[in-house]
């Protein structure tokens, strides 16, 4: 790992970090702070989505930073929404003139970067993503994937072989670097002191992404109501990606109106029900019971963790998620044994992407 004494008499890289959503802001978060102490100048750039804004406030306030462009959720309003935005980031980043992007696997910045000659480097996990992956691929100077990414699908998709670097681990092991105030809603706080009261998550499916398309929140609700009658005194804390099936939440399903420590609430809950994204990984590291119930083909990552034990996955049937979630509810000290062995093993995401970026400019 490079440290400040290998950096002096060097001149200062400026380094460009694009945030496509949130857990990209967890995620580049300990890379941020690591690329600072070593003299570097960050800028980053950003869109509307879900709790990104709120996330780049708390966590980035010490750089530059620009809010351009929202995500979209149909095909027409992805491609209307990308030509925009690769038209205002090239006018931002050619004035700014970054050394170096980081981002993962971001369409629009991977092809201005390519555009105006900047060395880019894409940190990716999602194997059955090939729009994206064959989008920032092939014009990415390096690739930096967890072992559990087939490396002759990343070929597929357009990466270079001699590009490609492959770390142990998944990518959200990064996110446990991550500390900032948590200011949870007052029964989820109640809730979690109390010996008596049980706390579940629930997290909905990438639904509006371009390889998953297809909500589970309302499967959620329902396994709500159920376990809510099977264990007595619950609180669920749901996280969903939209608002049209919030009519069947009930008095003891809390959404919060602020952004949440995930990662130090997750440490505290007693099991953690998701779609399969970046939360539901998230809550099996720090070793809380979870189940996956993703609507499409497993990808890497969350197969990876299902494999060594710390995922459990389900069919998206409600019957099927509450059977395996009384199952599991009472043996979070196994899990957490798991998480804790599993993450012995993993390397730091962090240490490859700075290694690359030094090695690159």
């Amino acid at each position: 790992m490079l440290s400040l004494k290998n950096r002096q008499n060097r001149p200062t890289l400026k380094v460009w970090i694009e945030l496509a959503n949130a857990p990209h802001c967890l995620f580049f978060y300990p890379v941020k702070k690591k690329l600072m102490e070593l003299g570097c100048e960050i800028v980053v750039t950003y869109r509307s989505y879900g709790y990104t804004s709120a996330l780049v406030r708390k966590l980035y306030s010490d750089v530059n930073c620009w809010r351009i462009g929202r995500h979209e959720k149909t095909l027409k309003g992805k491609l209307i929404s990308y030509a925009r935005r690769v038209r205002d980031l090239s006018s931002l980043i050619s004035k700014v003139n970054p050394d170096v992007l980081l981002t993962k696997a971001s369409p629009d910045a991977t092809r201005v970067a390519f555009g105006l000659g900047i060395p880019s480097i894409v940190i990716y996990d999602n194997d059955k993503n090939p729009h994206q992956c064959k989008l920032t691929f092939p014009l990415a100077d390096r690739v930096i994937l967890p072992e559990c990414f087939p490396a002759e699908k990343a070929v597929e998709y357009g990466a270079r072989m001699e590009n490609i670097r492959a770390i142990k681990g998944v990518l959200e092991v990064n996110h446990l670097d991550v500390t900032f105030e948590n200011r949870l809603p007052t029964r989820v706080q109640r809730a979690l002191e109390s010996e008596n009261s049980r706390v579940i998550a629930m997290r909905d499916s990438p639904n509006s992404s371009s390889y998953c398309s297809v909500s589970i929140g309302r499967v959620l609700c329902e396994a709500a109501e159920k376990i809510s009658k099977s264990i007595g005194k619950a609180v669920f804390i749901m996280f969903p990606r939209e608002r049209t099936y919030l009519s069947r939440i009930n008095g003891n399903i809390i959404v919060p109106r602020r952004v949440v420590n995930t990662i130090q609430l997750f440490r505290r809950i007693d099991l953690m029900i998701g779609g399969g994204g970046a939360m539901t990984r998230e809550a099996a590291l720090v070793g809380a019971p979870t189940i996956s119930c993703y609507p499409m083909e497993q990808v890497a990552p969350t197969r990876e963790l299902a494999n060594r034990g710390l995922i459990e996955e389900c069919r998206v049937d409600p019957k099927e998620i509450v059977d395996v979630g009384l199952e599991i509810i009472d043996e979070k000290p196994e899990y957490a044994e798991r998480a804790s062995r599993y993450l012995r093993e993993c390397g730091k995401p962090s240490e490859a992407i700075i290694e690359e970026v030094f090695k690159l400019v």
